[in-house]
């Protein structure tokens, strides 16, 4: 005879599962790595294949007798089990098979039942309702912030509410009765309350409003104030006896409006329509805000920034074949929209973001990192703007994760911690440097990528009027104007004297227009007295630097078809190139002397489509860039392993 459990594994066996159970089962178990992989290229697609098929390997495995019923099947599964498993390590997608192989695991003793040893007690097919709340939870942080010791937790405590299930029936029972009761008073609750605001903020104005301007929704058009009786026809016609030739019905007849009725009607309406909308006005809801609206609390908005993220740069040609490229856009303005402002270096810093492409956190854009059998990694700090932030890239496609992977084919391990910061001008990379030296770490080496900003800075100072400044500014600056004109507009409306709240520049003498060769030195002058901050602080905690001037479109040489159609789409045409090349001109002409790597002619007879803006590249745009800036660093890079024996 055989065990107890054997006769419930028997009996399991002949009992099928309903297959809408399986599917939850995969779902639930995989949905959030393959998710977390996204499609967005040949190779995520082969990872999510992967993954959905190890899913459902895992099931097949916890069917019940899979061992002693279907033994080849099995054995079968084990291995292609095993050889995903290899493709997990050889691939780097272990830490989603981990997630795939438990999530599944717990999700079939979830919804399924929970029995794996043979020895364990057998349950009812039922959902262990409990269980599902630690368990997606667990999938849903997965999918958000990915952290190993959190899903472990969860997961853990999810394994521990299923024993409960197995062993412990009366006390599960117990608690979903007592779960399926709070639940029901929620419920009570929250009806209860819907229903109340209903009446109070819908029920009860219109109400008012109809009663207000005659009308009800029941009559057939609107009420007067005459009668609505309507006269019975009284004569007698037809019959010789005197009476009515037909029968009529004693029922009164239904008034119907007639045409000026409800021509009054629709007259009435407009009323309550006006004055919604004037109400909307003066609330400044709608889509226009009265003059006194409050002004001082309007921030710039996305108009006063670039618009360069908000454009559709998938379809360009640089994103030909990239089709993720949609949802990287999507990323980048999340990354976008989390920018805040930093008064320790005057311009933006990120907050933490979590997406499928782009993740920061403590101000730190995720990239590859070294692999660990080339031993301890050169430590670097990277710092610039957005396209050193890696705008169009992807985390492992950046300039930095592109260093790092040429490096390691090399032997050399690198750690990079990109700091690059969106909008950001060469003085307050310096700024932030100081601040991360300050708070006592310091790096083997410190990189610094910018100088698109620093001649767009040139731009926003002019318009101000003090395009001939050699003082620290940011592009914030700009922002920062538009917002004290429009504060200064609105308090002119009702204050003779608005001269206090006005902008600087409109409160000073606007300096004299400068050529361009004459703006391109006052970028030269601005961006030296940054070059000199960083070196005398990089000196001071003796960590090296280099600092490279990044490539233009505007100054590639030849320039293909896709190139000309990029300056088209982002609407520069030849006389603000010929402006911009006479400036920047005059800038490279002095970078030699402060010890900056010009890598303005990187992409030169390049014909595939790189840049998708004037100064952002795709991700064959950031290897370029690595490579040549890796030529640079292996003097540098050789001398720190030297130094270390």
């Amino acid at each position: 005879m055989g065990t107890e459990s054997e006769h419930a594994e028997q009996a399991a066996v002949g009992h099928s599962v309903h297959p809408l159970r399986l599917i939850g089962v995969l779902l639930l178990g995989s949905a959030a790595a393959v998710a977390r992989i996204g499609f967005g290229s040949l190779q995520d697609l082969a990872r999510v294949s992967a993954l959905l098929l190890l899913s459902m390997l895992v099931i097949c495995l916890l069917q019940p007798g899979s061992l002693r019923v279907h033994r080849p099947r099995t054995l079968l599964a084990v291995g292609l089990v095993a050889v995903l498993a290899a493709a997990a390590l050889r691939f780097g997608f272990v830490y989603p098979f981990a997630v795939v192989v438990l999530g599944t695991t717990l999700s079939y003793g979830t919804i399924i039942r929970w029995s794996l040893p043979v020895t364990w007690p057998q349950r009812e097919t039922a959902v262990a309702g409990l269980a599902l709340g630690p368990l997606l939870a667990s999938m849903l942080l997965w999918y958000r912030a990915p952290s190993l010791l959190t899903f472990l937790l969860l997961s853990a405590l999810t394994a521990g509410l299923l024993e409960m299930y197995a062993r412990a029936h009366r006390t599960a029972h117990l608690i979903d009765s007592g779960v399926a009761r709070a639940a029901r008073g929620v419920g009570q609750g929250v009806t209860a309350v819907l229903a109340t605001a209903i009446m109070l903020f819908l029920v009860i104005p219109l109400n008012w409003i109809s009663r207000l301007f005659g009308y009800s929704p029941l009559d057939g058009g609107w009420a007067t104030r005459s009668s609505a009786w309507v006269d019975l026809q009284t004569e007698n016609t037809g019959r010789s006896n005197g009476g009515p030739e037909h029968a009529q019905s004693m029922a009164m007849r239904e008034p119907k409006p007639t045409k000026s009725v409800r021509r009054r009607g629709h007259l009435r309406l407009l009323v309550p329509t006006l004055a919604l909308v004037v109400v909307a006005l003066l609330m400044g809801v709608g889509p226009v805000k009265l003059s006194w609206a409050d002004r001082d609390q309007e921030v710039a908005t996305q108009q006063d920034r670039p618009s360069t993220f908000t454009r559709p740069f998938e379809q360009d040609p640089a994103f030909k074949d990239a089709p993720w490229a949609q949802n990287l856009r999507v990323n980048l303005l999340d990354a976008w929209n989390n920018l805040e402002f930093n008064a320790a270096v005057g311009g933006w810093s990120l907050k933490d973001v979590s997406s499928q492409y782009i993740n920061v956190r403590d101000g730190e854009r995720a990239s590859t990192q070294p692999d660990p059998a080339l031993g301890d990694p050169l430590v670097i700090w990277f710092f610039g703007g957005s396209a050193a932030f890696g705008a169009g890239q992807r985390d492992e496609h950046t300039i930095p994760s592109e260093l790092v992977k040429l490096a390691q084919d090399q032997g050399v391990a690198l750690e990079i911690h990109n700091f690059a910061v969106p909008a950001t001008v060469n003085w307050q990379s310096a700024m932030l440097l100081i601040a991360k030296l300050q708070a006592g770490e310091k790096p083997d080496l410190v990189v610094i990528y910018d100088g698109a900003n620093d001649v767009a800075l040139q731009g926003v100072l002019a318009a101000q009027g003090q395009g001939a400044s050699t003082q620290p500014a940011s592009l914030i600056d700009g922002e920062l104007d538009a917002v004290l004109s429009k504060r200064a507009t609105a308090k002119s409306e009702g204050d003779s004297s608005p001269g206090q709240t006005l902008p600087p520049s409109k409160t000073r003498t606007p300096d004299k227009e400068l050529t361009p060769a004459a703006s391109g030195q006052a970028v030269l002058s601005r961006y030296g007295n940054g070059i000199e901050v960083i070196r005398k602080f990089s000196e001071l905690s003796s960590v090296p630097v280099l600092i490279f001037w990044q490539p233009d479109l505007r100054a590639k040489t030849p320039q293909s078809g896709s190139d000309a159609d990029t300056l088209a789409a982002v609407e520069v045409n030849e006389e603000s190139v010929k402006v911009w090349t006479e400036t920047s001109d005059a800038v490279r002409a002095g970078l030699g002397a402060l010890g900056v790597t010009d890598l303005s002619a990187v992409f030169d007879g390049q014909t595939e489509p790189i840049y998708w803006d004037t100064v952002h590249t795709n991700e064959l745009g950031s290897k370029i860039v690595a490579e040549r800036m890796l030529k640079e660093l292996q003097p540098t890079l050789q001398n720190l392993q030297n130094s270390r024996g």
